[in-house]
């Protein structure tokens, strides 16, 4: 992505990180995944940035492990 800070959609991210709903919604729950901004009455939206740093933080995490 750009350096531009961008709001994400559910949908984007679900397809950014490839996973289910029910399964990003679990992640939120328990902290794995940081929460949506609420920007107005019935939508929420994640900033780009943090989900870029999330993704960021998976490939850290995997670099030692398995394959």
């Amino acid at each position: 992505m750009s350096n531009a800070v961008q709001l994400l959609k559910r949908r984007e991210v679900l397809n950014l990180l490839g996973v289910s709903d029910s399964t990003l919604r679990r992640m939120i729950v328990r902290g794995e995944f940081p929460p949506p901004l609420k920007i107005s009455q019935r939508r929420t939206a994640w900033r780009s940035d943090a989900v870029d740093r999330h993704i960021e933080a998976l490939g850290q995490s995997n670099e030692g492990g398995a394959p």
